[in-house]
């Protein structure tokens, strides 16, 4: 594959090499600079997006010398949610071309449509279903069905169909975690937030320092994050005010979080470091590199609790957290999303032009592929970083020279707005810190 192919497209499906940042100066904003932020050349790359990548894509034949051309075009709909007849036309001809197309073309196929064309092609997929065998694939195309119709009449149908179909769905992280969403609609269930000062003052060793991102169950509206000192304490500005920094951990496909290039999943992350992407996307600043549990092994994760605990299940995850916490399903999001084989999420800014999503009650952030981004502003005359909260978390992280770090991801609520100080400084009082 060629590398302009790969600057333009396909760095949406996966991150770049990471390149270590050694620097122990802080960063600032005024030393990061990029082009494609300015208005000129955001314009120019719409255009060549819609023009060429999506509209001429999609009017070639779908055969196997062009998929990659196609998925191009499922992937650049989505970043700039751009709908179309032709777009509209170019799914339902692969859902109707699904059988002879390859593993990587319908999964591309089947998130294009669960993003952009929710409840169009619901008669096709449901047609398609008796047909697909792999998780994954079936798994995405019930995703679809029920994202339209989430009745309970409907969950109970697939939910049946689930069962009768994989009479082993609960020994794989995606087909349970299917029917743990289903079941949930179907009995009405809701999970009752356990203390989250518990989480807040829990033990994760010595010299350890934590940042929590706290969220709403409804991804489309951002939250924020803090962050613990090793002393146990939290971070705070110059006027003793918490310091707080607004995120957004929603995916562009908006799919849940086990499946590739789904929504953040909750749970806890090891920080693995600091540093530089060169995805065009993320953009110059600093990242922080994270790993699941399975992405990196049990032992090298945290110090057990128990001698014999040396590999991942859900009694080692669960012992890393507060007894009160322990059956709270939702923090064992990470857990699963890890075994299910997602990997690579980071906490980045962003260059992406946040008018693509101007309609949307996560404006002015930007979703990308599933990790989690830090709001960021930059000039669209001079392509000059002219906030970063980015930048912000970075540096107090830093500052901090910890031996080790983690983050975990918390959703409080399904409130249908943002996540503000307000909404966890009682947590905070709570603990005394």
């Amino acid at each position: 594959m060629s590398k302009k192919y790969f600057f333009y497209l396909i760095i949406l499906l996966s991150f770049s090499v990471f390149t270590s940042c050694n620097n122990s100066d802080l960063f600032e904003a005024d030393d990061f600079i990029s082009e494609r932020t300015i208005k000129s050349e955001r314009d120019n790359f719409k255009s060549a997006l819609i023009e060429s990548t999506i509209e001429q894509n999609l009017k070639t034949e779908l055969n196997s010398d062009n998929e990659e051309k196609w998925l191009n075009a499922f992937r650049a709909m989505q970043l700039i949610q751009y709908k179309s007849e032709t777009t509209e036309n170019a799914i339902e001809h692969g859902l109707n071309k699904f059988e002879g197309t390859s593993y990587n073309f319908k999964r591309g196929l089947l998130e294009a449509a669960y993003s952009m064309h929710p409840g169009t092609f619901t008669s096709q997929i449901e047609k398609l279903l008796s047909q697909i065998d792999d998780r994954k694939l079936y798994v995405m195309a019930v995703l679809y069905l029920i994202k339209d119709d989430s009745s309970k009449e409907n969950a109970e149908k697939y939910l049946t169909k689930l069962k009768d179909k994989y009479y082993d769905w609960g020994y794989h992280p995606i087909t349970l975690m299917l029917y743990t969403q289903l079941d949930e609609i179907v009995n009405h269930k809701s999970e009752p937030l356990p203390p989250i000062e518990d989480l807040l003052l829990m033990d994760l060793g010595a010299n350890t320092s934590v940042i929590y991102s706290f969220h709403r169950t409804n991804r489309n509206y951002p939250g924020i994050s803090i962050i613990r000192k090793p002393d146990g304490s939290f971070v705070r500005n110059e006027d003793s005010s918490l310091f707080t920094v607004n995120q957004l951990a929603r995916s562009i496909s908006g799919l849940p979080f086990y499946i590739t290039n789904g929504n953040t999943p909750s749970g806890i992350y090891k920080i693995m470091g600091i540093s530089k992407s060169e995805d065009v996307y993320i953009g110059p600043s600093p990242t922080l590199v994270t790993a699941l549990p399975f992405e990196e092994e049990y032992l090298n994760f945290t110090t057990p609790i128990s001698k014999g605990d040396t590999l991942w299940d859900k009694k080692s995850y669960r012992q890393i957290f507060p007894i009160t916490w322990h059956y709270h399903i939702p923090i064992y999001e990470s857990f699963f999303a890890g075994w299910a084989g997602r990997n690579e999420i980071i906490v980045h800014g962003s260059t992406i032009d946040p008018e693509y999503y101007s309609d949307k009650p996560y404006y002015p952030f930007t979703p990308f592929i599933g990790c989690v981004t830090s709001f960021e502003r930059w000039s669209d005359k001079t392509g000059e970083l002219l906030e970063s909260e980015q930048i912000e978390l970075v540096n107090k992280y830093t500052q901090l020279q910890s031996e080790k770090g983690y983050m975990i991801v918390v959703d409080l609520d399904d409130k249908h707005e943002p996540v503000t100080t307000k909404d966890i400084m009682e947590f905070i009082v709570r603990t005394g810190k």
